[in-house]
């Protein structure tokens, strides 16, 4: 043993700190020295000490309860349409007094009629909107799930276009704010899109002047005044003023 433990100076063997042997690679390692934490295990006690003290504001704990969340979702069995063959089934069930299928149900298969549809409107004189009727409850439970998972462009526009036909025959009175968005009928972005009507400000009234009425003798006195007045100065232009001329010149 003497002899096997010089091939390995690392070692402290004046002390009294046990050695561990490896027969399979016939190496010597310091019982202690083995047990040292990596430097990853370190900062994950480090994490849960500062989760622990009051003071953290439970911020780690949040974190790791978020991912435990998520991780349990994966595991859940997310909502499929049927298949052909289990709709002919169902239908058989349902229409020909056939046997009952295997996932009639099962909540996570929903018929091909509710998947991907919105919940009918509720009315109390309606049974087949009440949350018991099956139809009604596959799409209660389907739905939301429907909108908030649709991630490509081919399914929001599958979700868009079913929410369009959907307002089309109830104006958006169980649509949610985020369904009516998806469509551009939200009423802030309807009333965006609307041009605003401006109102021109009226023009103050000013009366027109009152133009005096004049005579209508008065009016065909100054005419023939004029009149006369045009033809003095033709005659003056050809004629003059003098002599003979201003016998012939025209007169009142």
């Amino acid at each position: 043993m003497a002899k096997q433990l010089e091939l390995f100076p690392e070692l402290n063997t004046n002390s009294n700190e046990p050695v561990i042997h490896d027969p399979a690679s016939n190496t010597f390692t310091n019982a202690f020295k083995a047990k040292q934490p990596t430097e990853t295990e370190i900062a994950e006690k480090q994490i849960v000490k500062v989760a622990r003290q009051p003071d953290s504001r439970g911020v780690f704990k949040a974190a790791v309860k978020a991912d435990e969340k998520k991780y349990q979702d994966s595991l859940k069995p997310k909502p499929r349409v049927e298949t052909m063959s289990e709709r002919i089934e169902r239908l058989h069930h349902i229409y020909d007094d056939g046997p009952k299928p295997k996932h009639f149900d099962d909540p996570n298969i929903i018929d091909y009629e509710n998947y991907k549809q919105p919940p009918r409107e509720f009315s109390n004189s309606d049974p087949l909107s009440f949350p018991s009727d099956r139809d009604q409850k596959q799409r209660l439970d389907t739905w939301e799930l429907m909108v908030a998972t649709a991630k490509t462009p081919t399914e929001k526009k599958e979700i868009r276009d079913v929410l369009r036909r959907d307002y089309k025959n109830t104006k958006g009175k169980n649509m949610s704010s985020k369904e009516l968005r998806m469509i551009g009928k939200h009423p802030d972005q309807i009333k965006a899109l609307t041009p605003q009507v401006v109102t021109p400000t009226p023009t103050p009234y000013v009366a027109a002047p009152i133009t005096p009425q004049i005579p209508i003798e008065e009016v065909i006195k100054q005419r023939a005044d004029l009149k006369l007045q045009l033809q003095q100065q033709d005659h003056d232009m050809q004629y003059g003023r003098g002599g003979l001329a201003h016998l012939l010149r025209p007169k009142k």
